[in-house]
């Protein structure tokens, strides 16, 4: 199975493909929020790169927020658009879950957070287990306090 992720919750603008253990592409570009202008051409030649079409893949993966409330517009869009009358699945994967998979080899608990503008953050708690990630605390806007008591109270479970 083919899948291409999409990702434009930042300043950023990235797009992969997998085939389920490996990664064979990737493109990230940062964009000063200009997703709508990179993030079609950037899919384009990622996959001319793979030599692969759109039809070639089987499910599209968009980061659904937290973040960038015009970036996730605009990444969510361009994946339903993709998907029209393909038959392609989508879904959508929250972006601190996404991040959280960055440590899942190890095991513990992991505490995602962005900075969403001064003293707010969004923050999403994870439990990773040498591969897995599974929710445990679900993603929501708190202030740079309510980020510190959930630290500890994450780190006491």
């Amino acid at each position: 199975m083919l899948c291409l992720g999409i990702e434009t919750s930042g300043k950023t603008a990235s797009a992969a493909v997998c085939d389920g253990e490996h990664i064979i592409g990737e493109s990230i570009l940062y964009t000063k929020l200009t997703h709508s202008q990179v993030i079609l051409p950037m899919v384009k030649k990622l996959l001319e790169d793979c030599s692969l079409t759109l039809r070639d893949i089987d499910r599209i993966a968009v980061a659904n927020g937290p973040g960038s409330y015009t970036g996730l517009r605009i990444g969510i869009a361009a994946v339903k658009g993709m998907c029209m009358g393909l038959e392609c699945e989508c879904c959508g994967v929250s972006t601190l879950m996404a991040l959280s998979f960055n440590v899942c080899a190890a095991k513990g608990m992991v505490l995602a957070v962005l900075k969403a503008r001064t003293d707010i953050y969004y923050l999403g708690g994870y439990e990773v287990d040498g591969g897995s990630v599974k929710c445990v605390y679900p993603d929501r806007v708190c202030t740079a306090q309510e980020l510190k008591s959930t630290r500890r109270e994450l780190t006491a479970m």
